[in-house]
């Protein structure tokens, strides 16, 4: 019998832990996971949690996982990025489809009502999140990660051993540019920015 591998998933934006572990756990029901949300405490959520077989960073997470890729050798993990983020804004010309402005309202919106801010996402990113979810979600850390999207940019090269998967169909990043990036980048026909179809790819990768 194969043994139980171990996966750390570091979310993205909005993303409520308990909705991405019933997309996760229906894809690998076998494996053990944990579930961080992406905030300041991240890495050192990943430290006091860690080791793990496997270290996925989706949307945001996988911006997060970037910029500290540095220190994320020393986990001796295999590191994978769904739906990576390279820099969300369109002026980057690395992939985002937002532009700069619209990102700058958001953050505005956030203020007045975060939950109808959230729902917007939600509907533009074709993420199907119950509202239910939101309660567990922190004005806060969404604030935060707001600002992370708007000022982190990579601009190293992605390690060619980490595994990357992004959907032709998705809202918010341009899979072509990145896949001009990041040469490794498996591209998944269909998908959009919402999970389902990126996790069935990465595990049908992983057999």
């Amino acid at each position: 019998m194969n043994k139980a591998r171990t996966f750390a998933w570091v979310l993205g934006w909005a993303i409520p832990p308990a909705w991405f572990k019933t997309r996760v756990e229906k894809e690998y029901p076998l494996d053990h996971h944990r579930f961080i949300d992406a905030s300041q405490d991240t890495l050192k959520d990943l430290s006091l949690k860690a080791p793990f077989d496997f270290i996925v960073g989706y949307s945001l997470g996988s911006l997060i996982l970037l910029n500290e890729a540095s220190h994320l050798r020393f986990y001796k993990s295999r590191v994978i990025l769904l739906a990576p983020i390279l820099g969300f804004s369109l002026e980057e010309n690395l992939g985002g489809k937002i532009e700069r402005t619209e990102l700058k309202y958001t953050k505005r919106m956030l203020k007045q009502s975060w939950m109808n801010t959230v729902e917007s996402f939600y509907t533009r990113s074709q993420l199907f999140i119950s509202a239910k979810y939101l309660e567990s979600l922190n004005p806060d850390t969404l604030s935060w990660g707001l600002s992370e999207l708007e000022s982190v940019v990579i601009r190293h090269k992605v390690p060619e051993s980490w595994s990357c998967f992004c959907g032709t169909q998705d809202s918010l990043l341009d899979a072509a540019i990145l896949k001009s990036k990041i040469p490794q980048l498996i591209v998944v026909q269909h998908a959009t920015h919402a999970p389902e179809l990126l996790l069935k790819a990465l595990k049908e990768s992983l057999v």
